[in-house]
């Protein structure tokens, strides 16, 4: 379960990035995986090879949840796709973050309204999911619930704008 997080009043498209995963495994392999992204990505023309080292210098791999989540404006997780844990970790997440932290998840399987059927907070609930690879292509599928707020929305899709990338709202 890979968490990314970020503050949406970052100076955009700079943005911190925090990252968890509960196996310790994955989370010591981060970096070096986002390395070589970004190594694929300059190939491409998309980043600057002498940019590499900064941006990942803005990565921060946490310990826990609530380290990933402190001051979160907007999280994004890549879960197992499997409802009910899909389920269980968005009624977590809640716990650790304000009303107001934009929730996303990049399922390409379940719909955002059977993920968010025990949150709290569902209007600030939806899917963002990439095409891939996502590292290289900037096609980004935004799909909101009935319940999801057009504040949401807006800011996400601006969000991901400003990260050079073309949401699609479904």
């Amino acid at each position: 379960t890979e968490i990314y997080t970020l503050s949406l009043h970052d100076a955009l498209p700079i943005c911190t990035v925090k990252c968890f995963d509960p196996q310790r495994e994955v989370r010591e392999t981060v970096t070096s995986r986002i390395h070589s992204n970004l190594e694929q990505m300059a190939t491409a023309g998309i980043v600057a090879s002498d940019q590499i080292d900064e941006i990942i210098g803005r990565l921060t791999i946490c310990d826990s949840t609530a380290q990933a989540l402190e001051e979160a404006e907007f999280v994004s997780e890549a879960a197992v796709e499997d409802l009910t844990i899909k389920q269980e970790l968005f009624v977590n997440l809640e716990t650790f973050v304000t009303p107001e932290t934009i929730l996303a998840s990049n399922t390409s399987t379940h719909p955002m309204s059977q993920i968010s059927e025990r949150m709290q907070y569902r209007k600030r609930a939806l899917v963002t999911h990439p095409f891939n690879p996502p590292h290289l292509l900037p096609v980004i599928e935004i799909v909101p619930t009935a319940e999801t707020s057009e504040s949401v929305i807006d800011s996400t899709m601006e969000l991901l704008k400003r990260m050079g990338k073309q949401p699609v709202r479904l």
